[in-house]
């Protein structure tokens, strides 16, 4: 009961970096790429009671490279000066898998199986600034 352990986002080794580039036709090009050691997780037995040190392993690296791109437009509302902007998103563009979920019960054939990972996804932007 009185054991200590590593936070559940524990990430002690991160590298992060991000860049804006305005590109042709208006373009402006975001991207973000995400690296860091995998977050840490307990095994458990069939009791689910703590088997060894509490947040003792971890999962693989976690990699994720996202891209934005946006381009202004303009709406038709006469006398006013809005500014608008719309793109899309993808996030994890080389769908890397990034597990989210691991089989922690050392009694299970399926024990330290990784799964539940989150492929590409797309989203729409639009931005209005007034």
């Amino acid at each position: 009961p009185d054991e200590r352990g590593r936070l559940p986002f524990d990430a002690p080794n991160r590298f992060l970096a991000w860049g804006e580039w305005n590109a042709p036709f208006k373009l402006t090009l975001l991207p973000v790429i995400d690296v860091h050691t995998g977050f840490p997780w307990s095994r458990i037995n069939q009791e689910r009671e703590f088997v060894g040190p509490r947040e003792s392993e971890r999962y693989p690296r976690f990699t994720s490279f996202d891209l934005q791109v946006t381009r202004p437009v303009s709406l038709p509302i006469p006398h006013e000066r809005l500014k608008t902007r719309i793109g899309f998103s993808v996030f994890n563009l080389f769908n890397h898998f990034n597990p989210r979920d691991v089989q922690n019960d050392i009694d299970s054939a399926r024990y330290a199986a990784l799964f539940n990972g989150v492929g590409r996804t797309f989203r729409g932007k639009f931005v209005l600034d007034f």
